[in-house]
């Protein structure tokens, strides 16, 4: 592997003070963090409160631009978003003929799982923040606190149709160790899904460090179509199909303002100024246009792996 790039700072953390180090495999189109932390490091680079999956209402929502400039932006890329969100129809295409068990791995506050759970006889979820295992409980959810390298007894002793991995590899110590755990308790006509934030796209290339997907320390491992399609293959699995998501919300003003203030921490200020924002904003143009009717690998912030047992 080749030195790739240097994160500054934890922007998510401004008060640690340290950087990090990030190496790349062209040969296997695959990245990731070194040194590696210990399990001990791992957990406390998310030991702070305003992390998206300790709150109800999970992943980072969108709000209406404010400005006539940025809601042409989105009107543009809404209309040349082509990718498979994961909204209800989506899940419903998936769901496979057998529903009785349902797992999902990494389940933060535990949002898929109420969507997924009226299909299945039983749904239940698994992860290592204790903070989003106790608000999934909250909500009457089966949840276990534990790390998809080392699923619980409980989880083990059964056999699931439908197993949910969405944006968990990236942060496992052991990505090969979490994909075996997870293909051993696959029933043998199951589906596993599997996605990852797509370093092969062009807004990661543009911004660097800076890019709201790299989420560096928490983000250990840096995936392409072709990195997750080979795990996969050398964890016993079957790709059946690669789909790509994540086109609007790059241009989107919640997007554009983290990104902007990922710079401002990474220089060691507290906010970006409006200036800044500014100029992500125009960054985000420069990607509409390079991106509009580019290949997929190059255009979606997100790459999943639809998998059976091989």
């Amino acid at each position: 592997m080749r030195r790739w790039m240097t994160v500054r700072s934890d922007w998510r953390r401004p008060e640690v003070a340290d950087s990090h180090t990030l190496w790349w495999s062209d040969a296997a189109a695959y990245g990731a963090l070194f040194p590696r932390p210990s399990g001990q490091e791992v957990a406390a680079f998310y030991d702070f409160a305003e992390y998206y999956t300790h709150r109800s209402d999970g992943a980072m929502s969108r709000r209406r631009a404010t400005s006539l400039a940025l809601r042409i932006l989105m009107a543009i890329a809404y209309r040349l978003d082509h990718g498979h969100e994961p909204v209800l129809d989506w899940w419903e295409r998936l769901l496979p003929d057998a529903r009785r068990h349902c797992l999902e791995i990494g389940c933060g506050a535990g949002g898929d799982m109420e969507l997924l759970s009226p299909y299945f006889e039983t749904i239940t979820g698994v992860d290592p923040d204790r903070r989003a295992c106790r608000v999934a409980r909250d909500r009457g959810l089966t949840v276990h606190e534990a790390i998809a390298e080392d699923l619980p007894q409980a989880v083990r002793d059964m056999h699931y149709d439908l197993i949910v991995m969405l944006h968990v590899l990236e942060h496992c110590l052991d990505p090969l160790a979490a994909l075996q755990q997870a293909g051993s308790v696959l029933s043998d006509d199951g589906i596993l899904m599997v996605e990852v934030p797509n370093n092969q796209a062009l807004g990661r290339s543009l911004k660097q460090d800076n890019w709201h997907w790299l989420d560096v320390p928490r983000h250990l491992n840096f995936f392409t179509e072709q990195s997750l399609t080979t795990i996969c293959a050398r964890a016993g699995l079957k790709v059946q199909r690669i789909e790509y998501r994540g086109y609007c919300r790059q241009f989107d003003e919640r997007w554009i303002a983290t990104e902007a203030a990922i710079a401002a921490r990474h220089e060691g200020r507290a906010e970006a100024t409006a200036a800044e924002f500014t100029r992500h904003a125009l960054q985000q143009a420069l990607l509409l246009a390079m991106t509009g009717l580019a290949p997929k690998a190059r255009k979606y912030d997100s790459v999943r792996a639809i998998c059976t047992r091989a």
